[in-house]
C-alpha cells in the first residue's frame, strides 16, 4: 500500500530557517500520518517527502564541471558533504491488543531510486517463497518492536544512519559489479555497515562524492492498528534547498534500481 506522495518546501517555508545555515530546518512529514489495521496482506504502508532544491548558478555548475572533468565521473550537485538528514519518528499503538511494528527507509538521490518492494519483486522471481523486504535504511536490531495497548514509541534515523544508506544508493546505482555472476549477493552494500565490511562497495572510487538523497519513503508495518507520524531534519550547508520562488528548480530523473542477479545455472 502506497500513500500519495509529496513535495514539500513552498518558498516562503524556509526564508526564517535559512537565515542562519548551521540552523536544522524542520520539514512536517506528510499527512495523512502512515496507518495500518494490521489486517492488511502485506501489513505496509509507505509515504513519502520529496526535497526540493534549486539549480546551481552558472558559477556553481562551473565548478561541477570542472570537478568531473578532473575526476572523470559525474559530481552531484545536492551531495552528502553539503545536505544532511535526520528522520524523527512517532509511532502509536491504537489497538486494544499488544503488536508489532517496524519503520525503515527507501529513497532517491539525483541518479538512483530505491524501492524495496521492487527489489523483493525481482529477489522472489521463479519462487514461490514469501516475499523478502530488504530496505535501504532500517534501526535492526533495535527494531521490530513490540508496543502495548495505548503504548507509543519515538524513533530517530540519525545522519550517520542516511549517510550509510546514500553511500550503500550510489554504490548499488553508479558502480555496480560488471558482471552479476563474480559480484556478492544483491544486498551484500545493504547489510553491512561499509567501514565494517566492502561487500558491494569496492566499485566506488575512493575520491567518489556521494550524492545526498533528494526523496525519502517511508514505510511501516504492523500486525495492529498503528500510526506513525514523522518529520525530516534537514541541515544545508551551502543553501541548496529551494525556498526563493524566483530561483529555478533542479529536477533530477533518478532511475528505478532493479537488482542484477546471478545466471541461474
Amino acid at each position: 500500500m502506497r500513500a500519495t506522495r509529496l513535495a514539500l518546501l513552498a518558498p516562503l517555508a524556509l526564508v526564517a530557517a535559512c537565515s542562519d545555515l548551521n540552523t536544522p530546518i524542520y520539514l512536517d512529514g506528510p499527512t495523512p500520518a502512515l496507518e495500518l489495521q494490521g489486517t492488511e496482506k502485506p501489513p505496509r504502508v509507505t509515504n513519502s517527502v520529496t526535497l526540493r532544491f534549486r539549480a546551481p548558478t552558472t558559477t556553481e555548475q562551473a565548478a561541477l564541471d570542472a570537478q568531473k572533468k578532473a575526476l572523470g565521473f559525474d559530481v552531484p550537485w545536492v551531495s552528502r558533504d553539503k545536505i544532511h538528514i535526520e528522520v524523527l519518528f512517532t509511532v502509536k499503538n491504537l489497538d486494544t491488543d499488544p503488536g508489532t511494528f517496524d519503520v525503515v527507509a527507501d529513497g532517491a538521490n539525483q541518479y538512483t531510486k530505491y524501492d524495496e518492494t521492487v527489489a523483493s519483486m525481482a529477489l522472489a522471481q521463479g519462487n514461490n517463497n514469501q516475499p523478502v523486504y530488504v530496505p535501504l535504511l532500517n534501526l535492526h536490531p533495535l527494531l521490530p518492536m513490540k508496543l502495548g495497548p495505548g503504548e507509543g514509541y519515538q524513533g530517530l534515523m540519525r545522519e550517520d544512519d542516511f549517510d550509510e544508506a546514500e553511500g550503500d544508493l550510489d554504490a548499488m546505482g553508479r558502480w555496480p559489479p560488471m558482471d552479476a555472476n563474480d559480484a556478492p549477493p544483491f544486498p551484500a552494500a545493504l547489510l553491512n555497515r561499509s567501514e565494517v565490511s566492502p561487500l558491494g562497495m569496492t566499485g566506488v572510487p575512493a575520491d567518489v562524492v556521494t550524492p545526498a538523497l533528494v526523496e525519502i519513503d517511508l514505510t511501516l508495518t504492523s500486525d495492529k492498528h498503528m500510526t506513525c507520524e514523522w518529520t525530516v531534519r534537514v541541515r544545508d550547508d551551502d543553501d541548496r534547498l529551494w525556498h526563493v520562488s524566483t530561483d529555478p528548480h533542479f529536477h533530477p530523473s533518478p532511475k528505478l534500481f532493479v537488482p542484477m542477479l546471478p545466471a541461474k545455472t
